[in-house]
């Protein structure tokens, strides 16, 4: 990773945390916690944002959390997210978003997006960024972006890892995450995303080998995926200064068809292949980095 870069980020970082007029009291509507997410919208384009009643469904799910990483944006235009948030936002509910450019070594190119309640959650001013990637490891490279909670300041890191090449992107991930976790003063880092970790793509045991400094909160016996098959593609991680601090140890798969009673199983198709992800994290604690 280049030096540099990391440096201007952790500089940016410090600079908003301390600029005045970007304080931030919480307004954590009388709770000490958040829910992160993460949710591979499979093939979330223009004929998804068509479709109603799978928005509806989408809506439903993203406003349950406090920020949610989403993967699989696919369109050239930009009007996926501002078309979920026309669903989502109501005159008690605000959430925005930041989202990448299209990413993808081929024609079929991707688009992260961190969505967040604006009442709970503060996007630090110009600290997202794609990972550079100048050897063209990952075929969509990681989105950063760094945001604040209450007393809780963290950076979120999205993936979507190919599943062709899991084991090689996985393993620079992981000097990508830990350049990150090494190069800024914020020391709460959280990794996300459909990973591909598990099945025909991945022995789902070498995570421990690949990420032996990271906590992963997604274990290994979840089902993330809405198939026949079990397996644990979407995954959560982060390092012990969180671990065994800000993480309260809830976590898992959201099971949305089964809360909200629905049954047709092409329906439930349309929504995603993949079950959203999510872990507790406390807001209340001195900030510790």
């Amino acid at each position: 990773m280049n030096k540099i870069r990391f440096l201007k980020f952790n500089f940016l970082l410090v600079i908003s945390l301390l600029l005045p007029s970007l304080a931030y009291s919480g307004g954590l509507d009388n709770k000490n916690y958040i829910e992160i997410a993460s949710f591979n919208i499979q093939i979330f384009g223009q004929n998804k944002i068509k479709n109603s009643e799978v928005m509806q469904i989408i809506s439903k799910i993203i406003k349950r959390y406090d920020l949610v990483a989403i993967q699989e944006v696919r369109s050239t235009k930009e009007n996926i997210i501002p078309a979920l948030l026309n669903y989502v936002n109501d005159t008690n509910t605000k959430y925005d978003y930041v989202i990448s450019e299209r990413l993808g070594r081929t024609s079929s190119k991707e688009q992260y997006a961190f969505v967040y309640n604006t009442k709970t959650v503060h996007l630090i001013p110009n600290s997202s960024f794609v990972v550079e990637d100048p050897k063209g490891v990952f075929e969509r490279e990681p989105f950063v972006a760094s945001f604040k909670s209450g007393n809780f300041d963290f950076t979120m890191v999205d993936n979507h890892i190919k599943p062709a090449d899991v084991e090689v992107e996985l393993k620079h991930l992981e000097l990508v995450i830990d350049n990150i976790y090494d190069g800024s003063s914020e020391k709460d880092v959280i990794v996300v995303g459909d990973m591909n970790a598990d099945g025909a793509y991945f022995n789902e045991n070498k995570l421990a080998v690949i990420f032996p400094e990271w906590k992963q909160m997604i274990g290994n016996t979840e089902d993330t995926t809405v198939g026949s098959s079990s397996n644990t593609y979407d995954r959560m991680m982060t390092r012990d200064t969180t671990a065994k601090a800000e993480y309260t140890g809830k976590s898992g798969a959201f099971r949305w068809d089964s809360e909200y009673g629905v049954t047709n199983s092409a329906f439930i198709k349309k929504v995603s292949d993949h079950y959203p992800v999510y872990s507790e994290f406390r807001t209340d604690f001195p900030d510790d980095d």
